[in-house]
């Protein structure tokens, strides 16, 4: 026998440096990667076999055969893992070269090893034999790894004639290798899971032969197999199994895996701090080893795991994190699960729109990815968003579509979260009787899986039928075995739900002392949930979506006061209210001190800076789409997603400044001001507080003066909602023009409009109001009003028997809560004026240049008629033609003739947003803004005040004061006036309040904030103001006294009586004389 001659290839396409030849029963190490492959050749004698095994030690190797005379090579790789081989028996049917190249599997990682190369021997049977195994192996291996659906069945095929010929020639490691291939196939791309479980088993129970990296990876396949049929504690068996023998082993990549599938399935089962802390080991080890794929993996699963337990903040942030990094290395299987567990986090805030745009990215990935599971997933989510949007017949459609995949795929655990979707379906479009069996086979599958989180959710839905159908005793037991189920995960938010519902069947049943009990339960953990949101934008969306709880707190409390009158009910209804209220305003406080008092890290501060830089880039895009009137909605609507975007990534970075800052935690966490303190030490004989709270059936008022509490019942939104609506358009008919309509038509339906408004606001003013001799001697009413009532000129209504409106005895003033009215009371930040400053000192804006028509920007008539009265709005959030505000500019006159020589005036040119946003504000009392207003109620960050559009040379210029500029403002001034439209609407948020521009320019730090409910005309509102000033500047009178004083002169002219002239005019804050 002729020995085989091993020598190193000159190349196989080019030639390569470092060649070194090998003899038989060499050993050689290598080390290879993208740029830097290593090739070699083995040549043959005729009738001999020559085995060569590729060990690795370090990444993955490809290694490239070309067998003599093929013209392609063939393609071979193992990834069971450090020590794991690849493996190349060469039979030659006559003398010939064979050509190996090695090369790294990952193109960004560098692999080592050794190539071993066996002694020549006789060709037998066994090697032809194994040398064709080998082929299918390979060529099986490489279909499923390029996972396109059209290779699946070639690659099945070959798996399994290399399976049958690796049984003949008794070859353990070739038949493990080819078992767990087609396992894998079946699981990862087929979906094939009943399939895939007995090869995994099989290949388990192989004998060892020193394959310990293929015996490990035939663990984790049969981990993943139980885990996707929800055979929990097989799962971690099998995990635990395959990571010890991966720490023998030394192979980090695969312990990285390893853990991160057992996160996973301790989460599914219910232990969900054990499952953070082994992601978290997971995600320490893929970062050590730079593997990007589980770097994601690990973020996604620790921020499921963190929605969960109601940690939504933190949810937020890693699920943009493991976002952040899939562009930088995409991966369609996590992209789809990290916008699943988006959509499923909007979902439990009530945020539809962004769930239902999260969900369509997610089934996009999954389809990309063929992860079957995933895709059932995401059909929960959208079924479960089709229902909560009012079409429970689409989600009927979807979850009855979603369990027949899953039954046939036999996946178990997501045949459970389809079965209570369905209960849910079924129980929205009234069977009670399919809805019940279907929570029934929900509970018993997720009982058998040991599913604990969807056996509770199952059991709740199935307390809330028994509790519909008036099975009280029963739907009790329901609520308590879902409550059960869920306090060992820390599930705060379902825990909250269980408590929320035994609260409200005990209310039912008039158990009001055991109800009150659940329902502050549920409000603690609701709380606690809150605290974990750092982004302003989820504080809000959650406390929406959680009001009906504090709702039904309330009603229980005032209940037990009929029944129990003195015992203190009413006060504790009136403090749950408070705590209700979501303390924007003092976390504004507590970030205004941070930034003020903090060194932040220099990365952190070049982040935000840069983050800022982006923003205004991206206003000043959406600046320029308004002011075209040929930009697309599509176009617009791209701008205001980036803008959203930046906004969300700006409140992560503000929420790590404030995690920094202890004085952050103490004012954030800060309790309301108790009642006594504040009747005490903020209201005087002769003032009063009037809180509102309107649930959905019913509603209630506290009456709070220096020495006692009052207490009034009132109807619900129900009821008040239309009245209140009704009252507005009557007040608002002045401002309508209505098509066809001649002057005669006109004047007789404002004069009907006028007669309902008068009729409305006594009607109002009755059942919202206490009675004139409650009202007696109050001369300033603080209001706080809730829901409804949000908008309404309480100064216009009349109290009950009186035909006066509030406004002839009493100056009135709103307020977010009599927590924040305590805040801005007590706020160093109120009260840092320069000593030097004197209280007539103002900053008036005034008369922009908003067209290029505008007389002051070129020799040419205006466009719009002069004649016809202005309203201070831009309607639509349109800039095109924005009409000239001339009164404006008297106004501004006037306000500096009764200030003497301390006021400065910003007209035309210099009104102008660079100006406002470089003026000194703490050297000035108060800021005055006459100008037009954008409004999106929708979306308040597109508000704001618009100012000069033009230089003087007719470039652009820098025209809006956007909401977040007006937050950034240093501006602890005694007043803002806002002398234009809708400046105090914004959005109805529960628990909120309304979200404008008055609530930027407090938490910029103005002590007080004067602006409109709806739009008043030029003229007349500077006609008002300069009744205001001229009480207000000279520091006699207080802001809501000094607006009370105009405003009763309106009433008492004969022009301007109507309702429409004066009651648009409103004081939000603490206002006091000008200091």
């Amino acid at each position: 026998m002729v020995l085989a001659s091993l020598t190193l290839s000159a190349a196989l396409d080019s030639a390569v440096a470092g060649a070194r030849s090998l003899n038989p029963g060499d050993a050689v190490a290598y080390r290879v990667d993208a740029h830097h492959p290593a090739e070699f050749s083995v040549t043959v004698p005729a009738g001999d076999t020559v085995q060569v095994r590729i060990e690795q030690t370090r990444h993955f190797t490809l290694l490239d055969l070309r067998a003599p005379g093929d013209a392609a090579p063939e393609r071979r790789f193992c990834d069971s893992g450090k020590g794991g081989l690849i493996r190349a028996t060469l039979v030659a049917a006559s003398l010939g070269r064979y050509r190996l190249t090695l090369d790294a599997y990952d193109l960004h990682q560098t692999a080592t090893g050794w190539i071993r190369v066996s002694t020549v021997r006789a060709s037998t049977a066994v090697d032809h034999e194994r040398a064709t195994a080998e082929q299918y192996l390979a060529r099986a291996e490489w279909a499923r790894h390029r996972g396109a659906p059209a290779t699946w069945a070639g690659a099945l095929a070959g798996y399994r004639e290399a399976q049958r010929l690796a049984r003949r020639i008794g070859d353990a490691r070739l038949l493990r290798a080819a078992l767990i291939g087609e396992a894998r196939l079946d699981v990862f791309d087929r979906g094939d899971y009943a399939a895939a479980a007995p090869l995994a088993r099989t290949a388990v129970t192989l004998p060892d032969r020193g394959d310990r990296p293929g015996e490990a990876l035939a663990w984790k396949t049969l981990s993943s197999v139980d885990a996707y049929q929800a055979r929990y504690p097989s799962a971690i068996k099998a995990a635990r199994q395959a990571l010890r023998l991966y720490r023998r082993t030394g192979d980090r990549y695969w312990q990285d895996v390893v853990l991160g599938n057992l996160a996973y399935i301790e989460y599914e089962t219910g232990r969900t701090g054990l499952a953070l802390r082994t992601a978290h080991q997971s995600l320490t080890i893929a970062r050590e080893i730079g593997d990007a794929f589980g770097v994601d993996f690990d973020l996604e699963a620790i921020a499921e795991f963190h929605r969960a337990r109601g940690e939504f903040d933190q949810a937020f942030a890693d699920f943009r994190r493991a976002l952040d990094a899939l562009r930088r290395q995409p991966y369609p299987a996590r992209e789809a699960a990290v916008w699943n567990g988006l959509g499923e986090l909007y979902l439990s805030l009530d945020e539809p729109a962004d769930s239902r745009a999260a969900l369509a990215k997610a089934v996009r990935f999954a389809d990309a990815a063929h992860d079957a599971a995933t895709q059932l997933e995401v059909l929960v989510n959208l079924a479960d968003a089709s229902r909560d949007g009012g079409d429970a017949h689409a989600a009927l459609a979807s979850d009855l579509e979603g369990l027949n995949r899953a039954t046939a795929l036999g996946l178990p655990r997501e045949q459970t979260f389809l079965l209570l979707g369905l209960g849910r379906d079924y129980a929205s479009l009234g069977e009670r009787r399919r809805a019940r069996a279907a929570y029934r086979r929900a509970i018993s599958l997720a009982e058998k899986i040991g599913q604990f989180d969807s056996e509770a959710a199952a059991w709740l839905a199935l307390g809330d039928l028994q509790a519909g159908e008036q099975h009280l005793p029963a739907a009790r037991a329901d609520y308590r075995r879902a409550l059960a189920l869920w306090r060992p995960q820390s599930a705060r938010l379902d825990m909250a739900s269980a408590e929320g519902s035994l609260a409200r069947l005990d209310w039912r049943r008039q158990a009001l002392n055991r109800a009150r009990l659940h329902i502050q339960r549920a409000v603690n953990l609701i709380g606690s949930v809150r605290s974990t949101l750092a982004a302003k934008q989820l504080r809000t969306a959650y406390f929406a979506s959680e009001h009906a709880y504090y709702d039904l707190g309330v009603s229980i409390l005032m209940e037990l006061r009929q029944a129990h009158p003195g015992a203190g009910f009413a006060h504790a209804a009136l403090r749950l209210v408070e705590r209700a209220r979501a303390r924007t305003l003092l976390d504004a406080v507590a970030d205004a001190a941070h930034v003020s008092s903090t060194l932040l890290p220099a990365s952190l501060a070049r982040s935000m800076r840069r983050t800022d830089t982006e923003l205004d880039a991206a206003y000043a895009d959406s600046r320029d789409l308004l002011q075209d009137p040929t930009a697309t909605p599509a176009r617009v609507a791209s701008v205001h997603r980036r803008i959203e975007a930046l906004q969300n990534k700006q409140d992560r970075l503000e929420a790590l400044a404030r995690s920094s800052s202890r004085r952050y935690a103490a004012l954030a966490d800060a309790r309301p001001m108790p009642l006594r303190q504040l009747q005490r030490h903020l209201l005087g004989d002769h003032d009063a507080v009037l809180e509102y709270w309107i649930g959905a059936q019913r509603g209630y008022a506290w009456l709070i003066r220096h020495r006692r509490i009052t207490t009034l019942p009132l109807a619900g939104a129900k009821v008040l909602a239309p009245e209140v609506r009704a009252f507005r358009e009557a007040l608002t008919a002045r401002s309508r023009t209505l098509p066809g309509e001649n002057l005669q038509r006109r004047n007789a339906r404002i004069a009907a409009a006028d007669e309902r408004a008068a009729n409305l606001a006594a009607r109002l003013g009755a059942q919202l109001l206490p009675t004139r001799r409650r009202l007696r001697g109050i001369e300033t009413l603080y209001v706080v009003p809730d829901g409804p009532l949000f908008g309404i000129p309480f100064a216009a209504l009349r109290p009950a028997g009186d035909p006066k409106p509030l406004l002839e005895s009493t100056a009135v003033t709103e307020e977010p809560s009599a927590a924040v009215m305590a805040s801005l009371a007590a706020d160093p930040m109120q009260n840092r004026a320069p000593p030097n400053r004197r209280a007539t000192s103002i900053a008036v804006f005034a008369d922009p240049v908003y067209d290029r028509d505008d007389p002051r920007l070129a020799a040419r008539m205006p466009t719009t008629n002069p004649r016809v009265a202005s309203l201070r709005w831009a309607p639509n959030a349109r800039l095109s033609h924005l009409a000239r505000l001339p009164a404006s500019a008297r106004e501004a006159r006037a306000i500096s003739t009764l200030s003497g020589d301390t006021a400065t005036v910003h007209l035309g040119f210099g009104a102008t947003v660079k100006a406002v946003r470089r003026t000194p504000w703490r050297r000035f009392a108060v800021a005055h803004f006459a100008v037009h207003t954008l409004l999106d109620a929708a979306h308040p960050e597109f508000s704001g005040l618009v100012l000069t559009r033009f230089h003087r040379d007719g470039a652009p210029e820098p025209d809006v004061l956007w909401l977040r500029d007006i937050y950034a403002l240093d501006m602890p001034v005694d007043l803002v006036v806002l002398s234009s439209c809708h400046t105090l609407g914004g959005r109805d948020v529960p628990g909120e309040g309304l979200v404008g521009l008055y609530r930027a320019f407090l938490m910029a730090g103005a002590h007080a904030v004067l602006g409109t409910l709806w739009s008043v005309q030029d003229r007349a509102t500077a006609r008002l103001m300069r009744s205001f000033y001229a009480d207000l500047l000279p520091g006699r009178l207080a802001p809501a006294q000094a607006l009370q004083k105009a405003q009763k002169t309106f009433l008492r002219s004969a022009r301007y009586a109507a309702p429409y002239y004066w009651a648009a005019f409103s004081i939000e804050g603490m206002g006091e004389p000008l200091r």
